[in-house]
């Protein structure tokens, strides 16, 4: 079988094992953004108007995820 090779755009995201600690991603994974490889973060939400959906952040490899959740409304986001 031959090896996966991400195209630019390309995302896998896996459940999280979140070990007891709910500020944990329930989602993580990579995604390829113009050659480069980021972290992908996505936590499950709910809207006050009852919709679920994912909301996330993706950041590069050496920085740290923050347990906020994602990122913030003012926070640019790398693509």
């Amino acid at each position: 079988m031959e090896k996966y090779v991400p195209k630019d755009g390309d995302m896998s995201v896996f459940p999280n094992d979140k070990e007891g600690n709910e500020a944990r991603p329930d989602f993580t994974g990579k995604v390829l953004i113009e050659g480069k490889e980021y972290r992908v973060a996505l936590w499950n939400q709910v809207s006050q108007g009852g919709k679920e959906y994912m909301r996330g952040k993706a950041t590069l490899p050496d920085a740290q995820y923050s347990s906020g959740g994602g990122a913030s409304s003012d926070t640019p986001v790398p693509f």
